[in-house]
């Protein structure tokens, strides 16, 4: 083995000041000597790292970030004349050529993904041997760091979680497993959209965990990902596919919904036991949730993947609101004619979540079909049946949109907690089915 370095050696690797020569040489030390791979890994700690050379095309601005997969530098395209993202990812001396031919490769197909809820990359290039992706830079905050500044509305949360079931449908459609779904790598868009960030294209190259920590992540030489969020399978040491990351999601909505972990132990035999066993459907705050809720997570967090959803399209369907019909709106007409002009009726019962307006329910167009087939009856007193059924009918319009008004202010106010608001949403739009039958 060489002689271990200086430290100023060990300095000018870390703020990229190194020739590459020496560079080569210094990883090929790191590999085999854990004392200066540690050191290093604490002068990385000690403070931001300097901006590497950029390619001509783009400026460098400023650092964001830092993780297993990479560094991440806001920069200028100049050709373009857009901000973006520079992510350089990790690679050492340790690096397969097969090894990084997947990297990239993995890179270029996430390039292909053109869809709402993943953040885009530009482009793949290459600068003095190390890969660097040009991505879509996104002005929101981390889905963990949006959940904790505020109580969010159930239907919110769930529909932000939906989001990010859609996100990774559409990366497992392009063939790529996400193998690290966190709150911390999706971010929430001050447009309000949903992108997931950070995909496991980090590769088990040993010191590359140690040389760029990150925070919530334990890296081990053969696994990628956050023990808090990885599938049981994953932390057999099999390997990940999209139903571990479904697993992930279904931990982070749990976390996100109860406010606490699914599965927190001492040791990991004892963690595996309560995957297993669903140990957390006992929890008063997971029964508190609605029961299509439930049911999602009870299958995503199943301990065998076979029995989770499909896919993730099809966990992003499960947790749509849900409505049940067990009551029905009678026709204005049949009704009146059936009880000879009896006042008009219908049935609501109890709903357990939310959707959306009235405008396909009862709008003036709607009003006219109803009035004219009133008409077309002929049976005496028809005028009159006409006018008691549309009274009725408009004031319950108007009480609806009134009740949706208060729902949907207590929802942004926050006067009224977040399940109890999800029924009553759910309650008025149970009574829009009805009255659409």
């Amino acid at each position: 083995m060489t002689p271990c370095p200086s430290d100023e050696l060990l300095s000018a690797y870390v703020e990229h000041r190194d020739e590459p020569e020496a560079r080569a040489a210094l990883q090929a030390h790191l590999a085999d000597c854990e004392a200066c791979a540690g050191l290093l890994s604490l002068l990385v700690l000690a403070g931001p790292e300097a901006p590497p050379e950029a390619p001509s095309r783009y400026e460098l601005k400023s650092q964001v970030g830092s993780g297993a997969m990479g560094s991440v530098f806001i920069a200028h395209d100049r050709v373009l004349n857009r901000q973006v993202a520079l992510k350089w990812l990790t690679t050492d001396s340790n690096t397969s050529q097969p090894a990084r031919e997947r990297l990239l490769a993995e890179a270029m197909a996430l390039a292909k993904v053109n869809h709402p809820n993943v953040v885009h990359v530009y482009d793949v290039v290459t600068l003095d041997g190390d890969d660097v992706l040009s991505m879509e830079l996104v002005s929101g905050a981390t889905l963990r760091d949006w959940l904790a500044e505020a109580s969010r509305p159930l239907p919110r949360v769930l529909d932000v979680f939906r989001q990010a079931a859609r996100g990774l449908a559409a990366a497992h459609a392009a063939g790529l497993v996400h193998r690290d779904f966190k709150p911390s790598n999706a971010i929430v868009g001050s447009d309000g959209v949903l992108r997931l960030v950070d995909f496991g294209l980090s590769l088990d190259t040993g010191q590359a965990s140690a040389l760029l920590p990150n925070a919530d992540s334990l890296a081990t030489r053969s696994s990628r990902g956050t023990p808090r969020y990885m599938a049981p399978e994953v932390l057999l040491g099999k390997a990940a596919d999209a139903r571990s990351d479904q697993y992930s999601w279904g931990v982070a909505l749990y976390e996100a919904l109860v406010g606490a972990p699914p599965f927190s132990t001492e040791t990991p035999t004892q963690k595996l036991a309560l995957m297993k066993s669903h140990g957390f459907s006992s929890d008063p705050g997971f029964r508190r949730l609605p029961a299509h809720v439930r049911a999602v997570l009870r299958r995503a967090l199943a301990f065998q993947r076979l029995e989770r959803f499909e896919s993730m399209d099809a966990a992003a369907a499960a947790l749509e609101p849900r409505v049940r019909r067990t009551s029905t709106w009678v026709a204005v007409a049949a009704v009146a004619l059936v009880t000879g002009g009896a006042a008009l009726h219908w049935q609501q019962t109890r709903c357990d979540d939310a959707a959306e307006g009235l405008s396909q329910v009862w709008s003036a167009e709607r009003r006219a079909k109803v009035s004219a087939a009133i008409d077309g009856t002929g049976v005496a007193g028809a005028g009159a049946i006409k006018t008691a059924a549309l009274a009725f009918a408009d004031r319950w319009a108007e009480g609806w949109r009134a009740e949706r008004r208060a729902l949907c202010e207590a929802s942004w106010k926050e006067t009224t907690p977040a399940p109890v608001v999800a029924l009553q949403f759910a309650c008025t739009e149970r009574l829009r089915v009805e009255m659409n039958a």
